[in-house]
């Protein structure tokens, strides 16, 4: 883990433009806790704004559960993606047509540009599987702009065309050609969860093994939260490593999700029970982990 950048304080001159904007793409009808935890997330991480594009049934809920959060119109997408630092599209997002109508729209850049970073969840990554084109406009779009892909092991399952028995047997390698072949970073979540990232030759190979587990993140609702707290980081170390390639300010922060996810549950477990954990809880204990590294650092 000496690869990894060290996590950075808040900048004491910083106000809440410094650590970017968030634009979060989840929660169809029924799923507003989807929207409600990715953004949480995001805000426990660092990020200076968030902004949530979801069905208008979930609006009220959203607006009492996070008004932190600002809540944009579906149909105003195009002309608002252009300054946001990470778009997050995916998590209880639904799949039908209209959501792989925006999908392929962003990967084809035809709304108005690219976000600088584009993290992919739960129902995008499930029509990627679906679709042929949308996974071509996801391979061209990646070689531009960095990617990040956060699918657990049945969405890989579907992503890779493999059975859950080759990629239990073959799960390293399986990551490492789907994330040269797509050209993004892959995060393959597990109890022991892997991140990987295509290598300019030469440059050594991109990967890390979190070996680390905690059964207490094992709930609904944590992998939303876990996609919203990964934008968030983006954002912060953005903020402090600007001068760095893009994608690997997305491999750092990929990595630094993992291990914080798995920390900051295990925070949680001894608090309120390894059983009893729910999802809304975990974005105080990552950021609570987060804080913690941070300090580490500081007495180095």
């Amino acid at each position: 883990e000496s690869f990894l950048l060290p996590l950075p304080k808040r900048n004491p001159a910083s106000h809440k433009g410094s650590y970017g904007k968030v634009a979060i793409f989840a929660g169809k009808k029924g799923m507003a806790g989807a929207a409600f935890f990715s953004a949480l997330g995001a805000y426990r991480a660092g990020a200076g704004l968030v902004y949530l594009y979801t069905e208008k049934e979930n609006r009220t809920a959203l607006q009492t559960l996070i008004p932190e959060a600002i809540q944009e119109d579906l149909e105003d997408r195009g002309q608002e993606i252009a300054d946001k630092t990470v778009l997050l599209l995916g998590p209880g997002w639904g799949k039908d047509e209209e959501k792989k109508n925006i999908l392929l729209d962003f990967l084809q850049r035809k709304e108005s540009r690219a976000a600088r970073y584009l993290v992919l969840d739960a129902d995008a990554l499930n029509l990627i599987a679906e679709s042929e084109t949308l996974e071509t406009a996801l391979i061209q779009y990646a070689l531009l702009f960095p990617v990040i892909l956060t699918p657990h092991l049945m969405e890989f399952s579907r992503l890779s065309h493999c059975s859950l028995q080759e990629l239990t047997e073959k799960r390293e390698e399986l990551g490492e050609k789907y994330a040269r072949e797509h050209h993004c970073v892959l995060i393959l979540k597990s109890h022991d969860t892997m991140v990987f990232a295509p290598s300019d030759e030469g440059q050594g190979r991109h990967f890390f093994h979190n070996e680390e587990s905690c059964p207490a993140l094992s709930k609904g609702g944590s992998g939303d939260v876990f996609a919203g707290f990964l934008s968030g980081l983006l954002c912060v170390l953005q903020e402090k490593y600007g001068d760095r390639p893009p994608k690997d300010i997305a491999f750092q922060s990929a990595c630094h999700a993992v291990r914080i996810q798995v920390e900051g549950g295990k925070r949680a477990a001894e608090r309120e029970g390894e059983h009893a954990v729910l999802a809304r809880e975990l974005p105080h204990y990552f950021a609570l982990a987060m804080e913690e590294n941070i300090e580490k650092e500081e007495e180095r």
